[in-house]
């Protein structure tokens, strides 16, 4: 399973579900703004395009996925390529 990096000391029962190792740095917590937790919307005039893979062990499919549906606008698209590895567009003959 792909592990986050655990640069933070939030403890909450989702957090605590990682197992994260404890350590005596501080976190990197920011203090959350008008931005956080808001749908970035899409612009009349612009389109997007998300790109990925089901073969990544980087980036996982179903954080594009989510990234899409997060986004509020029609003008998208994923584009997933089933056999190709990390960086998609250079790594598949699709």
């Amino acid at each position: 399973m792909h592990q986050p990096l655990h640069f933070s000391t939030e403890r909450s029962k989702t957090w605590d579900q990682l197992k994260p190792s404890n350590y005596d740095a501080h976190g990197i917590i920011y203090k959350r703004d008008e931005c956080w937790n808001v749908s970035a919307t899409i612009p009349r005039q612009a389109s997007v395009l998300v790109m990925s893979s089901k073969l990544d062990p980087q980036k996982l499919h179903m954080y594009a996925a989510a990234v899409l549906e997060s986004l509020d606008g029609d003008n998208k698209e994923l584009v997933t390529c089933i056999y190709s590895v990390h960086v998609a567009l250079l790594s598949t003959t699709q």
